[in-house]
């Protein structure tokens, strides 16, 4: 299977769509930093009925050095006229909490839903973490 047909392997995490538009219509910026490819990832995007629902958008090879060294959250923060420390940085693995970390957000939450990363593994560098995106609630 390839990674550019989403179709065969690609799900939601159940609730995201919701809870990306509910943080947008409170006035939250989401982005979304990614080392997949900008096709692959547009595809799944598309395929998920996501489009849209992020401010900005970083894949591989657009911020170098990558993850999880902080240039691609001071490069997210920077479009969006946003300090890193006013920053929240919610991913699926211990690469996602160390950038986070890295750039001095203001909290890393780490969800196992979806995810591949063990929820020791990401206790030990997250300041949360949660099952799933449903139990956050910033509004």
């Amino acid at each position: 299977m390839s990674r550019a047909d989403p179709s065969d392997s690609s799900f939601p995490i159940k609730g995201i769509q919701t809870f990306l538009s509910r943080l947008r219509e409170y006035g939250f910026y989401t982005a979304l930093a990614t080392n997949d490819e900008r096709k692959d990832t547009e595809a799944i995007l598309s395929h998920l009925a996501m489009d849209g629902l992020f401010d900005i958008i970083l894949c591989a090879g657009e911020v170098n050095p990558p993850k999880p060294h902080p240039e691609t959250i001071f490069t997210i923060c920077q479009k969006l006229s946003v300090h890193p420390h006013e920053a929240v940085m919610v991913g699926d693995s211990v690469t996602d909490m160390m950038m986070g970390k890295r750039a001095g957000v203001a909290l890393t939450i780490g969800i196992l839903e979806g995810g591949v990363t063990p929820k020791e593994k990401l206790e030990k560098v997250a300041d949360l973490v949660v099952d799933s995106t449903r139990d956050l609630k910033f509004f």
